[in-house]
């Protein structure tokens, strides 16, 4: 149930001081972030 409306939702946009922080859910699951500012990205791939 959870993991579905997860999968709805694919990209949300966090803004944290002056860095952005991209939250990528893909279909399977996995979830990827990238840190804006920082550009660094984590996430399964």
């Amino acid at each position: 149930m959870v993991e579905k409306q997860l999968a709805a939702k694919r990209k949300v946009t966090v803004e944290i001081n002056s860095g952005v922080i991209y939250l990528t859910i893909k279909k399977d699951g996995q979830v990827i972030v990238n840190i804006g500012a920082l550009g660094l990205w984590y996430g399964n791939y």
